[in-house]
């Protein structure tokens, strides 16, 4: 059970690199332009992983002959295991909306706190409002958009490790309901229930200590 945990593992990782790293491009971006355009009205544009996950696989293979598919487990070390989820967890970051709701957040974090009287008199005394603000808006950002992205996330954690074959906690959970191992499926949805309670926390956590050190800003 332990290798299906570190295999859904690694993918979430992955994917909270990938948002923290997009949080900053996006930040990057809005802080050149210096506005915030009207995103709200404008409909999300989210993709299932059933529609995603396997047109990246084949064109993967048909365009560069690469093999996106999961390497068997006990063959691999973790460097060719930690490779084999970084596509899948772009994958699922589109279609939980990972993505999506980090620019949402930022574009909307950025307008609010430029405009509150610390930012408006730190930009009149010459300082970098920018740098100032960056810590702030990214932080408030992530923690917004993976505490509404982790049900969506979980929910398309069986397809995604099925289409590309990653022996996880909800491509097991899927076979063992599929082969009636009603032991088996418990402890593969136990260990669900632990990593998401562990993520809930983490962001729930995060959310916190920012409102406690927002509280003097209001």
């Amino acid at each position: 059970m332990i290798r299906y945990f570190q295999t859904t593992t690694l993918i979430l990782l992955w994917c909270l690199v990938f948002s923290a790293l997009w949080s900053v491009v996006v930040y990057g971006w809005v802080a050149w332009r210096r506005r915030q355009p009207a995103l709200d009205a404008k409909p999300l544009l989210i993709l299932p992983t059933l529609v995603i996950g396997p047109v990246v696989l084949v064109l993967a293979f048909q365009a560069f002959r690469v093999n996106l598919l999961f390497p068997v487990h006990l063959l691999s070390g973790f460097l060719a295991l930690l490779q084999a989820a970084l596509i899948p967890a772009l994958v699922i970051g589109m279609a939980s909306g990972v993505f999506v709701f980090i620019t949402r957040s930022v574009y909307r974090e950025y307008g609010f706190w430029r405009q509150k009287n610390f930012a408006v008199v730190a930009e009149t005394l010459g300082l970098n409002l920018h740098a100032s603000l960056r810590r702030l808006v990214l932080l408030k950002a992530l923690a917004d958009t993976w505490q509404q992205c982790l049900p969506w996330f979980f929910g398309e954690l069986v397809i995604v490790e099925a289409v590309f074959n990653a022996p996880g906690l909800g491509m097991e959970a899927w076979r063992t309901a599929r082969e009636r191992d009603f032991s088996g499926l418990l402890a593969c949805v136990l260990w669900l229930i632990i990593l998401y309670g562990l993520s809930v926390l983490a962001s729930t956590a995060l959310s916190r200590w920012l409102g406690r050190k927002l509280e003097s800003y209001g």
